[in-house]
Order: C-alpha cells, then sequence, then structure tokens
C-alpha cells in the first residue's frame, strides 16, 4: 500500500509536468499495476496495464524509428497483461496479449534471420540430410528373400548417421541474440498452445458449447482495436493462433532433434488447419475442395514460414518421421505435401517442390525403391537446373547474388550426389560416371570436407567396379578414361586399382570409426558403416591384385564394423565370410571351411534352408571338402545345394555348375559311374543353353557357356578314358577341342601362339585348356600303341604349356634332336642335384612337366632313350621346383629315367644315383614296406645283376622279396580268412599298365593292367626268380658248382613257393566257390523276404529271422 501511495503521488507530479502521455507516466502506470498484481486486484491491475500500454504504442506510432527499449516495453506490458487475463480466466484476451507480444518477437526474429529462398523455406531452414554412401553387395540383390538384406540396410544407414550439409556462404551473424528471442518465442509459443487448448475444453465442457465468459468489462474492445489486423477476435483466430504457435513449436523443436516432440506439436497444427479449412483435408477433387482452394487463392501468393499452408505441415510431418526412421511414413506426408503444392496458385516446378522431391527421394532410398528413389532425384534436378540461369534483372554483381549462385550450384551438386549414390545401388554405368565427374565440379569449392570425401569413396567404388570387369587376359591393355574403358588413353588397369587404393586412404582419413573407442562415447559413430565399407572394399581390390594377405586383413576389419553396426548374424557379414572362404580356399582349406561354416549358418538363420545364397555357400563348401578329402560331407552339401538350385530352375547355370562339382568329386574317389551320370546331366543343360544363346544378342554370355561346356566335355572323356570307353573319351576330348580350337583362334598352334604373343587378347584360360584336350587325345593314341600320332599331340600341347608357363627357347622341342649323349647326361646330373627358379610358377607349369613325362614316355617305348632323357629331365627340374624334392611324383620319375639309363651307353653310376634317390623318397613317403620301396630295391638290384655285381644284386633282391613276401602273405590271409572284401592295395609309381592324363591323374588301361594281388604275386614270382639266377651266376662267377637242390636257403624258398601256391589253389578252388554260395543264399533270402513284406503281415518271429539274416549277411 505505500508503494501504491508512492507512486500515485509520483503519478501525479509527473502528468502536470510531462502530461500524461509521455513515457514516463506509463512506466508509473505499469509499476503500479505490478503491484496490483502482486496484491491479486486483478481489476486494478488490467487497468494501470492498459493505461501503460496505450501509451506506449501511441508512442511508437508516432515515432519514426522505435526504440528497442520502447519495444522491449511494450512486449513486457502484453506479457504481464496476458498472465493476469489469464488468471482471471478471460482466455480470449490472455490469447490476444500472447499474440501480439509473439508477432513483436517474430518481427524482431526476422531481421536476424539469413536471406533465404523457397528452397530453404519450404525445407524449414534446415539442412540437406544426405545419406552416407554405401555398399549393396550383388549376392544380397540378388537374393529370393529381399526382406533380411534390406533389414540390415536400414539398420545400417540409419537417417540420424546421415550427413547434414549446410554451405556457410557468409559469416553467422552473433548468435547469442537470435537464441535469446528463440527461447523467448518458444515460451510464448507454449503459453499459447496452452490457452487455447484450455479454451477448447472449457467450451467442451459447457452445455452450450459456448465459452462463460469472465472478462473485465469495459477493457477487451479497447485492447483488440489496438491489435493489428492479423489477429481478429473469434473462433477461427483463435484456432489459427494455436496452429501458427504449433507449427512454429514444431520447427524449433526439430531444430533441437527433438522428433517425437516436434511431430505432437505438428499434428496439432494440422488438425487445427483442418478445422479452419475442412476442405483442405480432402484428398479428392470434389467441388467442396476446389471450392475451398479457391477461396485461398487470392490470401497468399508465396510461402509464409509463419503461416504454414497445408503442404507446409505435410512436409514438416515427412521430416520428422523420416527422422525417426519411419520412411514409409514419410513418404506418404512428402507425396501429400506435393499433391498441396502443386494444386496451390504456385507454379508446378517450384523450388519448394523441389525440396520435397529431394527429401520424398532420400525416403524411397533409405526403403531400398533405388528405382523411386532416381526418379525423383531426377525430377528434383530438373527443377533445379531450371533455376540456374542468372535472372535478366540481376546485372549488377552484387555479393547477395554471387551466394545465391554458390547456394544453387552447390544444392545442384548434393542433388547429383545423391542421384549417383542410388544409381550406384542399382548398377554401375557410364552415365552415373558421368553425373559423379559433374557432382563433384559443382561442389569443388565447398569447404564441407564430408561431403568431398563422399564422394572420393563414389569415384573409387566406381574405380574398383571398372576394374572388376576387365577379364584377366585383357588387363594388360585396357585403360579407362572419362568416357569409360579404351585401348588407347586413360589409367592402365593397375593404375586404376592404386587409385582406387588412394582414394579410399584418403576416405579413411576424413571419415573413420575407431573401434577401440565405445560407440556410445565417439563422436565419430556415424562413420562406422562407411568405415566398413571402406575395409570391404580396400579387400576388393587387393584381391584383385592377388595381395591375398592384406585382402583377408580388409575383410577381417570390415567383419569387426559390420558386427558392430548390425550385431554378429546380418547379411553383410555373411557376404564377407563368404569371400575370405573364397580366398582361403586356394591357400588354406581349413580355414576356408571355418568361414564358409559360419557364413552357412547366418545364412540359414537369416534367409532360411531354400535360399540361392545358402545354395551358393553349400556349393563353395562342398569344394573345400573335397579337396580335403571328406568325400561323404562333400556330397552331402553338393546335394543340399543341388536341391535348392534345382527347386527354382533346372536348367540354370547354377545346376549345372553344381552337377560338375558332384562329377569331379565322383570322379576323384573313384565313383566313376555316379560322376558319369554327373556330368552327362551337365553337358545335356550346358548344350540347351548354348543353343537358346546361339542366335541372342548375348555374346558374353554365350562364350561363357560355351566356356563352361568346353571343360564339362573335358570331364566327361575323363572318365569315359577311366570306365576304359576310349571311343566315348575320344569323341569328348574331340569336341571340347574344336569348342576351344574355336575361342582361341582357328589355324595352326604356331599361328596361335604367334597371336597369343603379339595381341596379348587370347583367353589364356581357354588356351590351356585347348593344350590338355591335345595331351589326352596324344594319350588315347597312345594307349592304342600308335605313337606316330600320339606325339605330335603331345608337341603341341607342350608348346602351348611352355608358351603360357614363360619357358625360354632352350627347352623348345627343336633342341631335341641337337642334344648328344654327354650333353643328356650334364642334364640329368644337372636335374638332380641343381636347384633351379624359374621366373614365375603358373598353372601351367606343373601340367607341362606332366606332358613331358608322357612324350619321354613314348620315346623309351621307340627306343630313342636320348630324347625320352631330354624330356625326363626338364619334367624332374619342374617337379622337384614345384612339388618339392620329396614328392613321390618326383620318385616316379627319377625310376623311369633310371630304366632309361640303363638302355643307354650312359655309365650304370647315373642310374643308380635315380634310383637311390627314388629309394629315399618311397622310403620317406610310405616306410620301408611298401610296394614302391620294393619296386626300386628290385630296380638296383637288376642294375648291380646287369653289371654282373651278383651279391649286391642278391642283397638287393632279398630285401625286395622280404617286402614282397610280406604284402603277397597278407593278401592270402585276407583272402583266405575274411574272403567278403578284397584287398586294396595299390602303388604309387607309374606302372606299364597306366596311363597319365594331362592333369596328372592315372588311368588304368582296360586289357593291359593287372588287379593288385597279380602285380603283387607276379612281383613276387619274378623276384625270386631274379634272386635264383643270381645265386646261380654268382657260383657260376666264383668256379663253384651248381646243382638241383641248392642250399638251406634255396630250399626253404622252395618250399614257401609251393606253401603260397597251396594256399592261393586253397582259395581259388574251395574258400572262394563256398563265400559264393553263401553271399548267392544271403541275397536269395533277402530278395524273399523283401517280396514276402510287400504283401504280408510280418509277425515277430518273421521279423527276428529277417534280423538274423541281416547280421548273417554282416
Amino acid at each position: 500500500q505505500m508503494a501504491l501511495s508512492y507512486f500515485q503521488e509520483s503519478l501525479i507530479l509527473r502528468t502536470m509536468h510531462v502530461g500524461k502521455h509521455s513515457l514516463d507516466v506509463a512506466s508509473l502506470h505499469f509499476n503500479m499495476g505490478v503491484v496490483y498484481d502482486d496484491l491479486e486486484q486483478h481489476d486494478q491491475a488490467i487497468s494501470r496495464y492498459h493505461e501503460s500500454l496505450r501509451i506506449r504504442l501511441d508512442q511508437m506510432k508516432k515515432a519514426t524509428s522505435t526504440a528497442p527499449e520502447l519495444e522491449d516495453s511494450v512486449l513486457l506490458t502484453l506479457k504481464c497483461m496476458g498472465h493476469v487475463y489469464k488468471l482471471t480466466g478471460d482466455l480470449d484476451n490472455a490469447i490476444c496479449c500472447y499474440v501480439k507480444a509473439l508477432e513483436m518477437v517474430n518481427q524482431k526474429f526476422s531481421t536476424l534471420r539469413e536471406h533465404a529462398d523457397e528452397w530453404s523455406k519450404m525445407g524449414l531452414r534446415l539442412g540437406l540430410a544426405v545419406p552416407v554412401p554405401t555398399v549393396i553387395f550383388a549376392d544380397m540383390k540378388s537374393s529370393t528373400d529381399t526382406t533380411s538384406w534390406k533389414t540390415h540396410f536400414q539398420i545400417m544407414n540409419k537417417k540420424e548417421l546421415c550427413h547434414v550439409f549446410e554451405p556457410r556462404l557468409t559469416k553467422r551473424r552473433s548468435r547469442s541474440t537470435a537464441s535469446k528471442l528463440k527461447r523467448e518465442l518458444s515460451k510464448i509459443h507454449s503459453i499459447i498452445i496452452d490457452l487455447v487448448q484450455e479454451r477448447k475444453q472449457k467450451s467442451l465442457n459447457t452445455e452450450s458449447g459456448s465459452l462463460r465468459s469472465n472478462k473485465l468489462p469495459g477493457s477487451s474492445s479497447m485492447l483488440l482495436a489496438s491489435l493489428p489486423s492479423t489477429f481478429k477476435a473469434g473462433g477461427d483466430a483463435f484456432e489459427a493462433a494455436l496452429m501458427r504457435s504449433s507449427f512454429s513449436l514444431g520447427r524449433m523443436r526439430l531444430e533441437q532433434m527433438r522428433y517425437e516432440e516436434a511431430a505432437d506439436y505438428l499434428e496439432t497444427a494440422l488438425r487445427s488447419k483442418w478445422v479452419l479449412d475442412p476442405g483442405s483435408s480432402s484428398d479428392s477433387d470434389s467441388d467442396f475442395s476446389l471450392k475451398s482452394l479457391s477461396t485461398r487463392k487470392h490470401q497468399a501468393t508465396r510461402l509464409e514460414e509463419d503461416n504454414p499452408e497445408e503442404g507446409q505441415l505435410y512436409y514438416s510431418l515427412g521430416i520428422c518421421n523420416a527422422a525417426m526412421d519411419d520412411h514409409e511414413r514419410a513418404v506418404r506426408c512428402f507425396l501429400t505435401a506435393m499433391r498441396y503444392l502443386r494444386r496451390s496458385l504456385r507454379r508446378v516446378d517450384s523450388l519448394e517442390v523441389a525440396r520435397v522431391l529431394f527429401d520424398c527421394a532420400t525416403s524411397h532410398y533409405y526403403l531400398c525403391n533405388f528405382e523411386q528413389s532416381v526418379s525423383l532425384y531426377e525430377e528434383c534436378l530438373r527443377i533445379l537446373k531450371t533455376y540456374d540461369s542468372p535472372n535478366e534483372d540481376d546485372e549488377e554483381n552484387t555479393p547477395s547474388a554471387n551466394n545465391d549462385s554458390k547456394s544453387k550450384t552447390f544444392r545442384r551438386g548434393v542433388t547429383l550426389y545423391c542421384l549417383v549414390m542410388a544409381k550406384a545401388a542399382i548398377d554401375f554405368d557410364a552415365e552415373a560416371s558421368n553425373l559423379l565427374n559433374e557432382a563433384q565440379m559443382l561442389l569443388s569449392s565447398s569447404n564441407d570436407q564430408i561431403i568431398l570425401a563422399y564422394m572420393e569413396f563414389l569415384t573409387g567404388l566406381f574405380l574398383h567396379h571398372a576394374a572388376s570387369q576387365v577379364p584377366v587376359r585383357l588387363r594388360a591393355i585396357t585403360r579407362i578414361s572419362s568416357t569409360g574403358l579404351s585401348l588407347n588413353d586413360g589409367l592402365s588397369w593397375n593404375e586404376m586399382c592404386q587409385s582406387a587404393l588412394n582414394l579410399l586412404d584418403q576416405v579413411k582419413n576424413e571419415c573413420w570409426f575407431d573401434p577401440m573407442e565405445g560407440v556410445e562415447d565417439s563422436d565419430e559413430v556415424r562413420h562406422l558403416p562407411l568405415s566398413g565399407h571402406i575395409c570391404f572394399i580396400k579387400g576388393q581390390v587387393y584381391e584383385l591384385i592377388d595381395s591375398v594377405d592384406q585382402a583377408l586383413n580388409s575383410y577381417v576389419d570390415a567383419a569387426n564394423f559390420y558386427r558392430i553396426a548390425c550385431g554378429d548374424e546380418n547379411m553383410y557379414v555373411a557376404s564377407v565370410l563368404h569371400r575370405m572362404g573364397l580366398i582361403c580356399s586356394l591357400r588354406t582349406e581349413f580355414h576356408a571351411l571355418g568361414y564358409f561354416n559360419e557364413a552357412l549358418s547366418i545364412r540359414k538363420n537369416l534367409l532360411g534352408g531354400n535360399d540361392h545364397l545358402v545354395a551358393e555357400t553349400l556349393y563353395s563348401s562342398a569344394i573345400v571338402l573335397a579337396r580335403l578329402n571328406r568325400y561323404e560331407a562333400s556330397m552331402e552339401r553338393y546335394h543340399e545345394a543341388l536341391r535348392i538350385q534345382m527347386a527354382v530352375s533346372q536348367d540354370s547355370n547354377e545346376v549345372a555348375r553344381t552337377l560338375a562339382g558332384m562329377g569331379i568329386c565322383h570322379y576323384n574317389n573313384k565313383a566313376f559311374d555316379l560322376a558319369l551320370t554327373c556330368l552327362e546331366g551337365t553337358v545335356k543343360i550346358r548344350k540347351y543353353r548354348v543353343s537358346r544363346l546361339t542366335d541372342s544378342a548375348e555374346l558374353v554370355e554365350l562364350y561363357g557357356e560355351e566356356c563352361s561346356l568346353g571343360s564339362d566335355f573335358y570331364n566327361l572323356g575323363n572318365v569315359h578314358m577311366q570306365m576304359g570307353d576310349y571311343a566315348q573319351a575320344m569323341q569328348c576330348f574331340i569336341q571340347s577341342r574344336d569348342l576351344r580350337w574355336c575361342h582361341v583362334g582357328s589355324g595352326t598352334v604356331t599361328k596361335i601362339l604367334e597371336k597369343y604373343f603379339s595381341e596379348t587378347t587370347v583367353d589364356e584360360d581357354e588356351l590351356l585348356g585347348l593344350a590338355h584336350c591335345l595331351h589326352n587325345i596324344g594319350v588315347m593314341f597312345d594307349i592304342k600303341k600308335e605313337y606316330k600320332r600320339s606325339l605330335p599331340h603331345y608337341e603341341e600341347a607342350l608348346a602351348i604349356k611352355n608358351a603360357i608357363a614363360g619357358f625360354s627357347d632352350k627347352d623348345s622341342m627343336s633342341l631335341v634332336n641337337k642334344v648328344d649323349r654327354d650333353e643328356n647326361e650334364a642334364l640329368v646330373l644337372q636335374s638332380l642335384h641343381k636347384d633351379h627358379e624359374f621366373p614365375r610358377i603358373n598353372k601351367a607349369t606343373l601340367s607341362a612337366s606332366v606332358t613331358r613325362q608322357k612324350i619321354a614316355g613314348v620315346y623309351v617305348k621307340q627306343r630313342k632313350y636320348d630324347h625320352a632323357l631330354f624330356h625326363f629331365s626338364h619334367a624332374l627340374r619342374i617337379q622337384r621346383q614345384v612339388l618339392g624334392k620329396d614328392h613321390f611324383r618326383v620318385g616316379s620319375i627319377l625310376t623311369s629315367m633310371g630304366n632309361a639309363l640303363r638302355r643307354t651307353s650312359t655309365p650304370s653310376e647315373t642310374a643308380i644315383m635315380c634310383y637311390n634317390e627314388s629309394l629315399r623318397i618311397s622310403r620317406l613317403r610310405f616306410g620301408q614296406n611298401h610296394v614302391s620301396v620294393a619296386s626300386a630295391l628290385f630296380d638296383i638290384g637288376n642294375l648291380h645283376d646287369s653289371n654282373q655285381d651278383f651279391s649286391q644284386a642278391m642283397n638287393y633282391y632279398q630285401r625286395a622279396l622280404s617286402v614282397y613276401k610280406q604284402k603277397y602273405s597278407q593278401q592270402l590271409r585276407q583272402r583266405l580268412c575274411s574272403g567278403l572284401e578284397k584287398p586294396n592295395s595299390s602303388t604309387d609309381s607309374e606302372t606299364p599298365g597306366t596311363e597319365v592324363l594331362s592333369t596328372g591323374d592315372e588311368i588304368v588301361v582296360a586289357g593291359d593292367a593287372s588287379g593288385p594281388e597279380k602285380q603283387i604275386r607276379d612281383q613276387y614270382a619274378l623276384v625270386t626268380k631274379a634272386l635264383r639266377n643270381a645265386k646261380r651266376q654268382d657260383l657260376i662267377s666264383r668256379g663253384e658248382g651248381t646243382n638241383c637242390i641248392g642250399d638251406t636257403n634255396d630250399a626253404w624258398l622252395t618250399f614257401e613257393i609251393l606253401f603260397f601256391r597251396f594256399v592261393e589253389m586253397l582259395s581259388t578252388y574251395v574258400v572262394d566257390p563256398a563265400q559264393t554260395v553263401m553271399l548267392n543264399t544271403i541275397e536269395s533270402s533277402r530278395r524273399r523276404i523283401e517280396s514276402a513284406a510287400a504283401h504280408a503281415i510280418i509277425g515277430a518271429t518273421d521279423a527276428l529271422d529277417y534280423q538274423f539274416q541281416l547280421l548273417l549277411q554282416e
């Protein structure tokens, strides 16, 4: 009360001296209103506030420039009045006061805003949300279960991880004032929303539907008259205030990334808009909706940031939903916004529509609708290009015009980047590469290093893709330029790969997530997916340039990043593990099998057991299991893969490939009947696919199918040869040869090799395949003993293999006839003692040694031993370098060389050296009691026998005889006692009854080779006879007489021979017939029981008898 008395006295004095319309008097009225407010005398407080506001508003009208202090005092008075009206329940006047205060703050805030065009205003002045570049694996896109990989794609590429592009063309003004005004606006908007909601609630609670009035008499009309015309009293006015405040507060929450609150406020604004204009909520083109549209045409001709239309509201809701990764709802909001915008007065191709198109395309990208995303980005880019041309009125080169021009340039560059990214998700093409170059030029002056790093990543991705598309045979001559792949200008293939690695390293320096930091604590978590993609692409590039260790390290890092981003089981990790398995399968099969098993487990859990990606991993792991000699496990996976693939298509490339793999697996395990069935099915499918593509324009696919068909014919020929069907084998080899001859160019082998050395466009794989076919055709003639026809085929095959292996001219066939015996001996000794290192070892190196071995064998049969030794020596040199000095095939060549040396005039010491080295290898490889050791001992003994060193010969013969006697007795014991299974002994050395294929496999020649039992028996008899002869010759050489009985050892040896013959006759004429009868009886009983089981009910007794028969059979 004392304060009021002082204020009253001061008011009287100031009114007398400065007049009742002065600002000092207005301040006293305001202070007295504050005191009355504290005393809860609201009528007097409103009266004083009202008078103070009237005076200050009059002063503002009279002033040419309004002082900031006067505006602040008016604003404070309005807020105080609104507060008192709120306390008294006069919600209408309270809302009026806060709306007026809001308009004043908005006016001040608008002066601090930077200039913005319709694009930025439509985008709520937010930066462009640019997606992080990503990689979608080809096997993921081809999966039948698209839901799984799309889910992991969306987990990997969350909207919150995107980069916000905001070009800073000028320095920002001081942000302290703007932030203070934003906080003030937020408070006022919140109060207005609460007041309008409270007013609506009270209106609903009244029976009559009208608000009960608590207005102070005489004050409302004067207040409303003093407010500007933008707000009119009435229900629509209050609903409009709710809409504006909700929209503005929603925008502020969007800037603060409080998306759920923003969505709530924006939905409130949208509902208010429907109340204000019911026709706006109609999605149809009805008369009511069109009438509503026509009534709004004269109201606004441009976008108002604080007075939203339907398009702005729906767009803002779309932004909120996209930020919360609800892109399906976001797309619906964006499409609705575009419909409203294009139905309004503005042009169809406006900047507002372009901004909505951009964000809608981004949401489609996150939904993996890449085709739709590309379409919308292209439409947005088309609109932006129409606004890039300078206006005719803007003739002056002002800073503002320059900034606008740069902003448009950056905007178009970002849109181009997003378009390229969406196109890359579908496929890499030249158009996308050109668009990326254009985007880099447009953004080259930008200071946003992140977006520049993103484009460097895409450039590296395009370079890797281009390098991977170049066939191996064309890599030396292929170049890439801005126009695409060429043979003249641009980067070479190696430079492409190195440039890709350099670009990825630059991106790594700018965008990298350190896995040692916690995901929650790291500010660079948004770089986590990109870090995984960088490692994966680097691994693929390293794989292209054959840097296996670096590729594996990169893949391991990629898998770790993907696990952090998406969890332990996701499609990205499965694909990386599969690729790691493919790499390791060429080196360490056990590691490869582990990777394949882990990938298979993940894919089965995510995709189920019937997806083609599961079949792909099953097929790859089956190959590894076959190499590990796990035949049953390999075939189990082959069959499972085939089941999945045949459910999709029975004549697909995958089915043919799996059947071929099964056939090769059966072949390696001597199951030739099954191999024949699988490979015949493969050939049938390949023939059908080739016939279907013959008249089409798919030349690349046709070429690939013909290459596969040629390989399948070759494998089928090997199977026929192993089964003794030489006519069919020859036919298959000829068909394979003809296909491959067409692929490498017609003409003689000499012309083909000239083309191979000069043009480097000959398919090296097909050329080597041709050599394999020629070799095996030579084997066929060799079996028929047509050596004059086999030798030319061997020589042509060797010429091709030498060319591919890179051997020099000194290894050529033309030198064979020029080599004399002394040079031959030196060459043999050199191959025995000197280590040779070849400049490179490739797929043709070892195969060339096999062909040389076969040529040497033909010369041995023709008794051209010097020629044979020439080839044996070169084959030995190669195999010692490639296979190692202790490999059993090296021992086989050494034995053959020793046999050839015995038939020449070369000193026997060289032959003994070959035999001794072969003996050492056999002992090391197989142990002391193996038939290959006995064979080597016999050869050495035979050599000493021919040199009349009978004591040494007898020593070696006796050692060989002890091994053969042990093996022979084991066979007879097994045959006599068990009888149901034949012993399965085999030698590892090449015998006269075997032929070697170009692949190194041995085949048994039908009619020439004996079974293992007969081989052991014959060798035993041969060594026994040689030992007796050596003893007799030794006695004669010493001058001692011989008799028919010999010594005790001879008598015992004679007894052993007779005993072994007796046991063999007993087995042949007694045991074997009895076993045959028993097996036939068991088989007959089994068939009768099975026949009865099909027509009768079997009782317990019958079942027991049946079990007994099964046990007996076992």
